[in-house]
């Protein structure tokens, strides 16, 4: 049977595609983080730096001065979409975000390559307002490095095929897959 006509290999396989992205280093670690910002929702390109399927844990990393920290102190609730064009699947995956800071990201710090550390500080912070497209300057600043840990809750999973959509649920609630209409 193939892996999209069935719930729990939709499931399994998502979670391999999300292992996988974790760990190649290719483009298909790259995620969008969407957050609840004061004026509604917000959404940004984040890299998928691990993917662990038993701890139900996607982890990202963010400089502490970015806006998507305070939006996740102030509302934990985080969802990341994914694209995986080689099996046409979209994977949704929500749940509750977990700022690591300090030493509990030390860990998480020594696996960033020295060239990425570089968007982990600099000046003026991220996001601020700057006078032309090269008036900013970057040095890695591992006070302002944060791990980010997202507990999966839920996981939605559309296999687009060309006989027909698969979509479907996955909640850890009830640790059940159901389907969906596309």
């Amino acid at each position: 049977m193939d892996w999209w006509n069935d719930a729990d290999a939709l499931l399994e396989r998502s979670w391999e595609c999300m292992v996988r992205a974790a760990e190649d280093g290719t483009a298909h670690r790259f995620a969008a983080l969407a957050t609840i910002g004061a004026e509604g929702p917000e959404a940004r390109t984040v890299a998928l730096r691990a993917a662990d399927r038993k701890a139900r844990t996607l982890s990202f990393t963010a400089d502490i001065l970015s806006r998507k920290i305070p939006q996740l102190r102030a509302d934990p609730r985080a969802e990341l979409l994914f694209w995986f064009p080689d099996e046409t699947l979209q994977v949704r995956a929500r749940g509750r975000a977990l700022i690591r800071e300090g030493p509990e990201a030390e860990h998480a710090w020594r696996r960033v390559p020295n060239a990425s550390r570089l968007n982990f500080g600099g000046h003026p912070a991220t996001g601020r307002a700057i006078s032309g497209p090269d008036a900013f300057s970057k040095f890695p600043e591992r006070d302002r490095f944060a791990a980010i840990d997202l507990l999966v809750d839920a996981v939605d999973m559309v296999a687009l095929r060309a006989d027909g959509h698969r979509r479907a649920l996955w909640r850890a609630d009830s640790g059940r897959v159901a389907w969906l209409a596309p």
